[in-house]
């Protein structure tokens, strides 16, 4: 498995989702770390 990332969003508020679909629409790899059970909490 490979775990080198293009990006690594650190919780899933706004800013983080908002990053990680730009980021999924350059085809780029990402991480998303959330300590919570329910995003954007």
């Amino acid at each position: 498995m490979n775990k080198q990332y293009d990006m690594i969003a650190i919780g899933t508020g706004s800013g983080g989702l908002s990053a990680v679909e730009r980021a999924s629409e350059y085809g780029k790899k990402f991480l998303v770390i959330e300590a919570n059970l329910k995003a954007g909490l």
